[in-house]
């Protein structure tokens, strides 16, 4: 299993983050290409020896690399420039492969 890893920091305004990765965000990753799992982490995050703060970290879990590869393809269901926009303009974020 490959996994994609996902780091939010903390948002300036948590309710607003969290309805809009709830209503927006979800339903686009579960239309991702080959996604076998999908967790997201509620409450706080805790990281030993160090680092953060995150305020939520989200698994992405691909069964292989290829699957991986091909989320480079047209099909993926990509965010509109605004729509990450809203998202994220007010926590950074990180993503680790």
């Amino acid at each position: 299993m490959y996994q994609i890893i996902v780091l939010y920091g903390v948002p300036t305004d948590s309710e607003a983050f969290d309805q809009y990765y709830k209503d927006v965000h979800i339903p686009l990753v579960q239309k991702m290409p080959h996604l076998k799992s999908f967790s997201v982490s509620e409450g706080p995050i805790t990281i030993i020896g160090g680092g953060g703060p995150y305020y939520r970290i989200a698994l992405l879990g691909y069964e292989d690399l290829k699957s991986l590869e091909d989320l480079n393809r047209p099909r993926f269901p990509r965010h509109s420039p605004g729509s990450l926009r809203n998202a994220f303009q007010t926590l950074p974020v990180t993503a680790d492969c």
